[in-house]
């Protein structure tokens, strides 16, 4: 039972923490976002993209992962930003039949840079670079808190105003994974709804396709809950609702398409965030 339960946990990955966001920043503005993250799930995509649960002969343990985090943005110039992601502190569980485990700890930090081509309203492309900092705990227990690796990754999105309230962005990005990780290719699309100074909505897809599939034979061994060869496709919804001047609670839902080596299960967010407006106004 016990190598058993190892398999399955081999095949599950918690969701990763939200891109912090690539938009254009004039300087001195910016913000800092506290958020809390959570999933439960007892069912999988392997290594087809079919999912396995319970109700079939291939048992899955109930996972519960989340997460507190720290995100960042400022505006250091008109054109060039600083990002800082921290996951402070993640939390998991996996119950099965017999007993229950849990982990704690420090999740991966990432740090980046985005730089607008354009300083137009209209149309803005974005160049971003990030860099992973293996602090996440990751090894072959299958209770971890991040891949652990020295990842970088590159980012090109457009945003486009298209009148003072409907905002479209959309990016593509390549992943670049160390240690046995396979590298990844990564793309979203927003649709943005915004109401100045009182509220935002937005409706959105993510993907994310390794460039190398493996069977789950051979993923058998990798790395726990943060898994080699993920893949996915999900939708989600935000809402932001500005509360004081500079001050917004956000909330957000996520769930899937498909996937491959990944957990079957919505993804909610909940966060406060405060606006730095030091410098001239975005909407300028």
């Amino acid at each position: 039972m016990k190598k058993k339960i190892c398999l399955i946990i081999g095949y599950l990955i918690t969701a990763t923490i939200c891109n912090a966001g690539n938009e254009p920043l004039n300087k001195g503005n910016g913000y800092f976002l506290l958020n809390y993250q959570f999933t439960k799930f007892n069912d999988v995509f392997d290594d087809d993209g079919q999912l396995k649960n319970a109700d079939r002969s291939f048992y899955v343990p109930e996972i519960q992962f989340s997460s507190v985090n720290f995100q960042s943005r400022y505006g250091l110039t008109n054109k060039l930003a600083a990002s800082l992601i921290v996951p402070a502190f993640c939390n998991g569980k996996v119950t099965d039949n017999l007993s229950s485990r849990s982990f704690s700890g420090l999740g991966d930090i990432s740090m980046g840079l985005n730089y607008s081509l354009s300083s137009q309203n209209k149309i803005q492309p974005v160049i971003s670079i990030y860099q992973n900092l293996p602090t996440g705990k990751n090894d072959t227990n299958g209770l971890n808190t991040g891949f652990g690796d020295f990842s970088n990754s590159i980012y090109c999105d457009l945003y486009y105003k298209y009148n003072s309230h409907i905002l479209l962005n959309g990016g593509i990005g390549y992943q670049n994974r160390k240690k046995t990780f396979k590298n990844d290719f990564l793309g979203d699309f927003y649709i943005n709804y915004i109401q100045e100074n009182k509220y935002q909505v937005a409706l959105f897809m993510k993907g994310k396709l390794p460039f190398t599939q493996l069977t789950n034979t051979e993923n058998f061994v990798n790395y726990g809950l943060f898994k080699n060869s993920e893949g996915y496709l999900r939708y989600g919804a935000m809402v932001s609702v500005q509360c004081f001047k500079n001050l917004s609670v956000l909330v957000n839902y996520e769930n899937y398409i498909k996937g491959q080596f990944i957990g079957n299960g919505a993804i909610y967010n909940a966060g406060i965030r405060l606006d730095l407006n030091k410098g001239k106004k975005d909407s300028e």
